[in-house]
């Protein structure tokens, strides 16, 4: 369990595809998130945002669990 003051590593998978195809280029939206051990932090963003960067989704994760995120 992450607890409050945790770091927490992990890999984000991002869709370029989704968004070139609307006309949002260099934008992407997550696929999923995990950690080395396959947690999955995917529920804790918006599945739906487009992100301009992996640092604003990271921003996000880390806001919504109250955690860092590395």
């Amino acid at each position: 369990m992450v607890g409050r003051n945790d770091n927490v590593l992990v890999s984000i998978n991002p869709n370029y595809e989704t968004c070139n195809e609307i006309g949002t280029y260099g934008m992407f939206k997550v696929i999923n998130i995990e950690d080395d051990f396959r947690n999955d932090y995917s529920s804790n963003i918006d599945s739906g945002q487009h992100y301009n960067s992996l640092d604003d989704a990271l921003k996000e994760l880390s806001s919504n669990m109250i955690i860092d995120v590395l």
